[in-house]
């Protein structure tokens, strides 16, 4: 092999590599919304509200592997990828000329969607089940600590009274441990309160000063 075939064979590589690399972030961040979007519907909260970043959607896809991990469809799906990786190297860099590789490649990609779909779905709702349940949540606590302008009152406002007595009972149960947090995004913290009823607080960061958060 000479020197011009070992570079073009590097070239090739190299350009396989980012090829998958991008196919990967696809598929990441298909799973991290679809999970984050039933995780979130389950709690009644829409995902436009909680206006995600794209680097926390696909870190939450890794959650969906880790629900799967001991599962037997984790390991198809991983076959599947790793099978459709070797196939992409063998039609891109070996420049096989084999048609049922180059047709059976673009139906594997394909093929992951709605395996992918179904996986995600169903790790986000059976995980929003089982933090609503004190006992199994694995949320961490947050505690916050208001700033000056929360509490304040504006006796000359009317409508302020019912939002006032919100901002209220939202500081006692704050003061009390009980928030779980639920999500963070860029203006806001989501909070949950589990009960029989789970309730869903939202606290813009900037009616904080501080928040901890600690696992629960």
């Amino acid at each position: 092999m000479t020197s011009e075939n070992i570079k073009q064979e590097k070239n090739n590589f190299l350009s396989v590599l980012k090829d998958f690399a991008f196919v990967s972030a696809v598929y990441l961040y298909f799973i991290g919304w679809i999970y984050s979007y039933y995780y979130l519907n389950s709690f009644g909260v829409s995902i436009r509200q909680a206006d995600i970043e794209i680097y926390s959607v696909i870190i939450y896809s890794t959650g969906v592997f880790g629900y799967y991990i001991d599962s037997f469809l984790f390991w198809v799906i991983l076959l599947l990828i790793i099978l459709g990786t070797c196939l992409l190297y063998r039609v891109a860099v070996k420049k096989r000329k084999d048609i049922v590789l180059q047709l059976f490649l673009p139906l594997i990609l394909i093929a992951l969607f709605p395996i992918l779909f179904y996986t995600a779905r169903m790790a986000g709702t059976k995980t929003a089940s089982a933090d609503k349940n004190p006992t199994t949540s694995t949320l961490s606590r947050i505690n916050v600590i208001f700033n000056k302008e929360f509490l304040k009152f504006d006796s000359g406002n009317i409508g302020d009274s019912s939002d006032y007595r919100q901002k209220l009972y939202l500081y006692k149960v704050n003061k009390s441990g009980q928030l779980l947090l639920l999500l963070s995004s860029k203006d806001e913290y989501l909070c949950l309160k589990l009960g029989q009823l789970p309730v869903i607080y939202s606290i813009k960061k900037e009616n904080i000063d501080y928040a901890y958060i600690y696992k629960n």
